[in-house]
């Protein structure tokens, strides 16, 4: 093998090498984005939950106070 044909060997193989980082690169980033997503999606839905056990809280206690006026003005 000569000096031109060895270059090219290394080329070729820095090239295919160069190509499998690629593909892992974005292999591993297609993998990891719906972890992501599920995480955010679980953290929206306990929030939700949350603020709609503050809205019932806070619809109860303004209830109970129209009905302590309420009873006040009788």
């Amino acid at each position: 093998m000569n000096t031109m044909q060895k270059y090219a060997v290394m080329l070729g193989l820095g090239a295919m090498g160069a190509a499998a980082l690629l593909l892992m690169a974005t292999t591993g980033s297609r993998r990891h984005h719906p972890g992501m997503c599920e995480e955010a999606g679980k953290s929206i839905d306990e929030r939700l939950k949350e603020s709609k056990v503050a809205l019932d809280n806070a619809t109860a206690h303004i209830a109970s106070v129209f009905e302590k006026i309420g009873s006040r003005k009788s």
